[in-house]
């Protein structure tokens, strides 16, 4: 049986200044420019029963349910996405997973404790990553034409080690390796033989553009999709994320944690070792993937959920004491020393006017409104069992909304053997192990079951019931108690029997979009007009500091400008910069912000922008004589008009 399939990609970088990155929850680490675009790659299938499935892969930190339910309502009233008056692609049937970078914007969530460190809402971010995500879509469903996929499956080199041994060894089956190495690859050909995409699955945490780095980036699986792609010109490569959770890149190196230095190159290093091991997969599948496709997805209470046996049930999601100090192998988180990862019920320290100090942070600014003990559920406290409370996330309120989301769905494709379990978090390694487990047991030994994490929505960790004991970063990030790991494989299973017979999963409860006069609006999202730069002769547009008439291969070019503010225009598709080279007929682009050899940075100078382009010449680069442009839009005050900037470095030669 053969298949239908399309690929497509489109841009999703949002505004690369004055937002703050999602991931490290760092308040400081706001954007200052770009090191790599960021980017939605869509992959449709469909069966010769026209059953289909819509695998998106975002470079974003997660796929927000605000996200996930807009792309749905506007896929649904689009007539381009419908035949014979029905919707092709609904909540069901598409997937959007995220490889999980902590190094882009935020503020698209409709959760305060997602968006808190961003400070509020970004609208301009959620547009550019929904309208980026159904353009991927429509760019794949118009690509659909016949052809085949074949499925190759490897073990990637060491890409880091396990950030929490202590909690993982607590497992009864902690398994022969620290964190999994296998990626599980399709390569998509179009009938005659040409090359349309590529997607891999494979665990690793992007975490080596650490909370010191300022510069919009897709971290490790950013470099890989780059470099696949330029290996394999116009075809589309994703490099999608499991179960990572208490994964980390940084044990590999020495340097640990990111220290702004370092993380380029170990971003480029753990990228370069994915890349090669997707490229090796790929050259050498030749395994087709066959059989019919289905699909099925299930919404759950996970505050409340009851698990099979009658002692067990999730609560209201809280984070505990260990969560604080981030994982440490990644990030500082907030540098309260008194509370460390490891701290439990038993060897809680009590501090309450720090505790008083880290809760009073929320409501001046936010208005939280903090439950009182005597509001508790019965059995709450206990029910968290070894971890001490510090944020009752599920409990609080911001403007009648709770502070994380509870209703949580659990989705499921079959494709041939290839079972994709699509989990809204973060799981460890030994929850995805489990979670494959659970899966394979319903649909037998031939299935390969794939894990994709950071899918469809985001509720944070999913620690095994021994690990959440231990009550390190991921224990403690754990929403909804020590039971929620066995909540989602029961979700899993019930999702995974019903796909098996052939029926329907049973109704749930539905999750809604938050009204947008709930939402916490980001400050200072209103574009004010970029003013010149006072007492100077320079005006926007022109050059501040400029390139030198030549340089050695391997040197970097760096040029300054003095431009308008990124947020005017997103050059969504397009480029802020262009290396060019000279010909005989002109100047030929080289190189613009999607290659990993060019920075942009934004300097705030005086009320206006400095641009700050460089370019690492690569050591295989021609010599010849190059120029470097910048691309900007800039708000006139009077008239308040947008005004395009257009202007070139001087021309500097390359030997």
């Amino acid at each position: 049986m053969g298949y239908h399939i399309g690929v497509g990609k489109s841009d999703i970088t949002g505004p690369c200044v004055h937002v703050g990155f999602v991931g490290m929850s760092n308040v400081e680490q706001r954007g200052e420019g770009l090191h790599m675009r960021l980017f939605s790659r869509t992959f449709i299938l469909v069966d010769a029963h026209g059953r289909r499935v819509a695998i998106v892969v975002v470079d974003l930190a997660m796929c927000s349910q605000a996200v996930k339910l807009e792309v749905v309502r506007r896929l649904n009233e689009s007539l381009d996405f419908r035949e014979n008056g029905k919707p092709l692609y609904t909540d069901k049937n598409l997937m959007i997973t995220a490889t999980h970078t902590h190094s882009g914007p935020g503020g698209y969530s409709d959760y305060l404790a997602y968006n808190a460190s961003i400070l509020g809402f970004c609208h301009q971010n959620f547009e550019c990553i929904v309208s980026g995500i159904i353009e991927s879509l429509r760019r794949a469903h118009s690509s659909i034409a016949p052809g085949k996929i074949l499925i190759k499956r490897g073990v990637v080199p060491d890409c880091g080690g396990n950030r929490s041994k202590d909690a993982y060894m607590r497992n009864p089956d902690p398994g022969n390796a620290e964190v999994d190495r296998e990626m599980v690859l399709l390569k998509f050909i179009a009938d005659g033989g040409g090359l349309k995409g590529m997607i891999n699955w494979f665990p690793a945490h992007p975490s080596t553009m650490g909370e010191k780095n300022r510069l919009i980036s897709g971290d490790h699986k950013g470099v890989a999709s780059i470099l696949f792609e330029k290996a394999y010109d116009g075809i589309v490569g994703a490099f999608a994320n499991s179960n990572c959770g208490d994964q980390s890149p940084n044990m590999k190196f020495p340097e640990r944690p990111p220290d702004g230095v370092h993380d380029i190159q170990h971003c480029r290093e753990i990228g370069r070792i994915q890349f090669e091991a997707a490229k090796q997969l790929f050259d050498t599948a030749s395994t087709e993937l066959n059989g019919p496709i289905s699909y099925d997805q299930a919404y759950s209470d996970m505050n409340c959920y009851s698990l099979i046996n009658p002692d067990r049930r999730t609560w209201p999601a809280a984070f505990g004491y260990g969560m604080l100090n981030g994982s440490q192998e990644d990030s500082e988180g907030f540098r309260v020393r008194i509370w460390g990862e490891g701290t439990t019920t038993s060897n809680f320290r009590e501090h309450s006017d720090l505790r008083l100090m880290l809760l009073s942070g929320f409501l001046p600014v936010f208005g939280v409104q903090w439950p009182e003990e005597r509001h508790y559920p019965p059995g709450y406290i206990d029910g968290h069992s070894e971890k001490p409370i510090v944020f009752h996330v599920g409990l609080a309120r911001f403007r009648e909304f709770p502070l994380v989301p509870s209703i949580l769905p659990v989705q499921m494709f079959k494709i041939g053997p290839l079972v994709l379990a699509g989990h809204p978090g973060e799981l460890t390694t030994v929850s995805g192990r489990r979670l494959r487990h659970v899966v394979q047991d319903v649909f037998g030994p031939d299935a390969i079951v794939v894990v994709a994490t950071y899918s469809n929505a985001y509720a944070s960790y999913t620690a095994t019931r021994e690990e959440y004991a231990v009550q390190d970063y991921e224990g403690a990030s754990t929403l909804f108690g020590p039971w929620t790991l066995d909540a989602y494989l029961q979700e899993h299973t019930r999702v995974a029997k019903a796909i098996f017979a052939g029926t329907p999963v049973g109704p749930g409860p539905t999750p809604s979009a938050m009204p947008d006069s709930s939402r916490l609006h980001l400050l200072g999202e209103r574009l004010l007009p970029d003013l010149p730069f006072f007492g100077r002769s320079l005006r926007i547009g022109d050059i501040d500091e400029d390139a030198r008439p030549g340089y050695q291969r391997g040197d970097r070019v760096s040029i300054s400008f003095l431009g308008g503010n990124p947020r005017n225009n997103l050059r969504t598709n397009n480029t802020y910069l262009m290396v060019e080279r000279k010909t005989a007929g002109g100047f030929d682009p080289v190189y613009s912000d999607h290659d990993l050899c060019t920075l942009f940075r934004w300097k705030e100078h005086e009320l206006g922008s400095r641009i700050i382009i460089e370019w690492e010449i690569p050591n295989d680069e021609m010599p010849g004589i190059y120029r470097i442009k910048y691309f900007g839009d800039y708000w006139e005050f009077l008239p308040k008009a947008l005004v395009p900037i257009e202007t070139a470095s001087r021309e500097f030669n390359v030997v």
